[in-house]
């Protein structure tokens, strides 16, 4: 889990968006991407709503998650996943 922030045209001036991705590495080892959307911020309303798409999908078996140092990325990974185990 990580996100990346862009300058973005918007009609005829740029603005500052990010783009949150969750990636996964399947039982083969190969690497994807599970959902990525584009968002004004990195706030504690973005993640958690990532992770609803990835549970609504069908998202089981998670063995471990990582993610940097961000206290946003932090706090919803841990309300997500605490209240599915």
């Amino acid at each position: 889990m990580d996100a990346s922030n862009y300058k973005v045209r918007h009609g005829l001036r740029y603005v500052s968006k990010v783009l949150p991705v969750i990636a996964g590495v399947r039982h083969d080892e190969c690497h994807e991407i599970l959902v990525a959307r584009i968002a004004a911020c990195e706030n504690e309303a973005v993640w958690p709503g990532l992770f609803d798409i990835l549970f609504e999908r069908g998202l089981s078996g998670v063995q471990f998650v990582i993610f940097n140092r961000h206290q946003v990325i932090q706090n919803a990974a841990m309300i997500a996943f605490v209240k599915t185990s």
